[in-house]
């Protein structure tokens, strides 16, 4: 199943200054906090660690009936960067255990963004990007030549919306890939459905991408989704096997 959450630095006062509010981190957090010295960084991970661990307890408690503190929950990284969760132990020296989840944070301004998949041998991406004019020279650097098209036909009321929904989505599906943006962008190509659709809701995103972002074992199959919330694009992405017909979309977009 995929499960999301959206959360604001309105929820807590802490996370505004950059600090923790009591009980939120795990010791190696802890840690890895004591080393972010620039505020606007530490006030994103904090976001994306307070967003994340609220998303795992709601999905552990549907699923176990319980729901652990959030600092026996901690969201760790991969070599690659990419982080999971896993959920310590009780005791004075708790050992974190992987969760079999896959897990994707992203934030932008006041919004923290969150998404899950439990599901075995699928990875989820999520992005979200703050709609705001951008120049064409970046869609011709980043952009597949399917992508400008759909740029250049687009209504010039429509063109902020659709380049950064369109930026949203590409960096989901390279976050599903576990690729981030070491891959060359033009390889991936995103195509919303509903470039118009109304804000609140999610549409379909339909996704293609190069021989070379694709695992060595075969092609990946993806299924996506885009949406709009006070000013800002949204983007959910799984990537695995046999998902254009069996994967459930999201739940209807609310806080």
């Amino acid at each position: 199943m995929l499960y999301w959450l959206l959360r604001s630095t309105a929820d807590h006062p802490a996370l505004g200054r950059g600090e923790a509010p009591p009980g939120l981190l795990h010791p190696q957090e802890e840690a890895r906090l004591a080393a972010l010295r620039v505020p606007k960084r530490r006030q994103d991970w904090l976001l994306g660690r307070w967003t994340a661990k609220h998303l795992l307890q709601g999905w552990l408690e549907a699923a176990t009936g319980e729901r652990p503190p959030p600092d026996r929950l901690p969201v760790l990284a991969d070599p690659d960067g990419a982080p999971y969760a896993a959920l310590a132990g009780r005791g004075p020296e708790p050992q974190p255990q992987r969760l079999a989840t896959s897990l994707s944070i992203s934030h932008s301004g006041q919004w923290g963004f969150c998404a899950l998949c439990d599901d075995a041998g699928r990875t989820v991406g999520a992005d979200i990007e703050r709609i705001e004019p951008r120049a064409h020279g970046f869609a011709e650097t980043f952009f597949a030549p399917a992508e400008l098209a759909a740029l250049d036909a687009a209504s010039p009321d429509q063109r902020d919306v659709l380049i950064t929904a369109t930026w949203c989505a590409k960096e989901a599906v390279l976050k599903a890939l576990r690729l981030g943006l070491r891959a060359d962008t033009r390889r991936v190509t995103c195509r919303l459905a509903e470039p118009g659709a109304p804000p609140r809701q999610w549409s379909r995103l339909f996704v293609k991408t190069g021989p070379v972002l694709q695992p060595a074992g075969g092609p990946t199959d993806f299924a996506g989704w885009w949406a709009i919330n006070e000013g800002y694009a949204l983007a959910l992405v799984v990537a695995g096997r046999d998902l254009l017909t069996d994967l459930p979309p999201p739940a209807p977009f609310e806080m």
